[in-house]
C-alpha cells in the first residue's frame, strides 16, 4: 500500500470520527432542547392550572379585626345596632331550616343542576340578584359551594330581617322574628324582601315545614 493510500485512508477515518462526534453532539443538543422546552411547558401548565383553581375556589374566611365588618369597614357601636332578631332564636333552628331549604330547593344534592332556566345555582338555588343583595365578598359562581352559599343566605336575612320585622310590627306582630321565625325566613328566601307577606310563598313554606316535621 502506498503512502498516498495510507494517507487517504487516515483522512477518511478522521472524517468518519468527526461525523460520528458531530452527529452525537447534535443528538445530545436537540435532546436537551426538547427536555428544556418540555420543562417550560410543564411549568406553564401548572401555573395556569393553579390560577384557574384559585379563581374557582371561594375566598377563605378571614377574621377581621374587632370593630370591623366583613368589608373591613369600621362597624358601628354595638349599642347602635342590635343583633339581627332571628339570631336570638333557638340555635338549633337555623341549621334545621337551612337543611330543609337545601332539601326543598335541590333535593339535598351536593351538585344540583341549575334551576329556573339556568338562573338559580347551588344547593340553595340562589339567583344573581339575591347574591348581589347579600353583599358577601366573592363571586356569584361560588354559590355552587355550600359553605359560601350559606354565608350568602345568612347575609341576605341579616339585611332584610329588620325590614320584615318593621312590617310585622306595623301589623301588630312584633314577635315575628324575635324568636327566630322560621316561616318568615323561609318565605323571605323564596320570595325576596316582601316574600314573607306574599301569598305566592305560602306553598313553599308548607314544603319547608313538612321537611322540618313541624
Amino acid at each position: 500500500m502506498s503512502i498516498r493510500d495510507i494517507s487517504r485512508h487516515a483522512g477518511e477515518a478522521r472524517e468518519k470520527r468527526w461525523e460520528f462526534w458531530a452527529d452525537l453532539i447534535d443528538r445530545v443538543f436537540w435532546t436537551l432542547i426538547g427536555v428544556l422546552v418540555g420543562f417550560v411547558i410543564g411549568i406553564l401548565i401548572l401555573t395556569c392550572a393553579h390560577k384557574m383553581k384559585a379563581r374557582q375556589s371561594p375566598p377563605a374566611a378571614v377574621p377581621f379585626p374587632p370593630g370591623r365588618d366583613e368589608g373591613g369597614r369600621v362597624a358601628p357601636p354595638a349599642t347602635a345596632r342590635p343583633a339581627a332578631p332571628f339570631l336570638s332564636g333557638p340555635p338549633a333552628d337555623l341549621p334545621r331550616l337551612l337543611r330543609a331549604i337545601r332539601q326543598v330547593e335541590s333535593g339535598g344534592r351536593a351538585t344540583p343542576p341549575d334551576g329556573d332556566g339556568g338562573e338559580a345555582i347551588g344547593q340553595y338555588q340562589i339567583h344573581f340578584a339575591y347574591w348581589q343583595d347579600a353583599r358577601v365578598p366573592g363571586r356569584y359562581q361560588h354559590c355552587r359551594q355550600e359553605p359560601y352559599a350559606r354565608r350568602v343566605v345568612l347575609a341576605y336575612w341579616r339585611r332584610y330581617a329588620p325590614a320584615v320585622a318593621a312590617r310585622a310590627a306595623m301589623a301588630g306582630k312584633p314577635e315575628a322574628l324575635a324568636s327566630g321565625d322560621l316561616e318568615v325566613l323561609a318565605r323571605t328566601h323564596n320570595g325576596g324582601p316582601r316574600g314573607a307577606a306574599s301569598p305566592a310563598t305560602v306553598g313553599y313554606w308548607h314544603r319547608i315545614r313538612a321537611d322540618l316535621g313541624t
